[in-house]
């Protein structure tokens, strides 16, 4: 059997062989002494390209959030100098329980967490802007009691959901589909009765009438309220 030769890294996808012998390599050509004839040795260069694709993946990031729903992430490596097909991150949410209602809205913790910071030399109490459909991720916080809006961060931390009414949550600065299931990419959606991948035969018709916060003697003046359909 033949020694190894030396090999000159040049990329991630070579083989450094000679006969039926080889070893995967670092990409590169593998440069040796190959025989000896007349006293003079002969130097041949040997470069095989090997289309040998992605490595496996890494283990899972700890998550953005402890509560809430957030993310985490998944590396891979290409060992094709470069040229593999698809990405080498891959997303899941995690910690998917609610937080605790006196912790607040995430991104309104992200908006006063700049309250200390002056703005044009004024400090200002931050509170979340009105949904923008063009930067759904920016950090876009509004001086409470006024109009300034200020896009405070390109950013928001991954987790922070996109609009308040939805489950779609930002990861990487790019708003990413979720389902009422917490999953990114599932397609579940709630139905009518407001049963997550239910086919809204569930409902129950309650008939009766429903009061309003009101005095008694408010209450006398006000109209009967019509019948509505309620789910569970």
């Amino acid at each position: 059997m033949l020694s190894w030769f030396l090999c000159d890294l040049l990329d991630e996808s070579s083989l450094c062989s000679w006969g039926h012998f080889g070893r995967p390599a670092t990409p590169g050509k593998c440069k040796g002494m190959l025989i000896s004839t007349l006293n003079k040795i002969i130097e041949i260069f040997v470069f095989v390209h090997l289309d040998i694709g992605w490595d496996a993946w890494g283990p899972w990031s700890d998550c953005s959030r402890t509560c809430g729903g957030g993310a985490s992430y998944s590396l891979r490596r290409c060992l094709s100098g470069g040229n593999c097909d698809g990405k080498n991150i891959r997303y899941r949410t995690c910690s998917n329980t609610d937080c605790p209602l006196e912790s607040g809205d995430f991104r309104a913790q992200q908006c006063s967490a700049h309250n200390d910071i002056k703005y044009q030399g004024v400090t200002h109490e931050w509170v979340p802007a009105p949904y923008d459909s063009s930067a759904p991720c920016a950090l876009r916080c509004q001086a409470k009691g006024g109009s300034l809006t200020v896009e405070l961060a390109p950013k928001v931390l991954d987790g922070t959901r996109c609009r308040v009414d939805a489950f779609d949550m930002c990861i990487s600065g790019v708003c990413q589909e979720v389902g009422c299931d917490r999953q990114l990419a599932s397609g579940a959606r709630e139905d009518n009765c407001g049963v997550c991948g239910g086919d809204g035969s569930t409902c129950q018709l309650v008939r009766g009438q429903a009061l309003p916060h009101l005095t008694p003697e408010q209450l006398f003046l006000e109209p009967e309220i019509p019948l509505h359909l309620f789910p569970y």
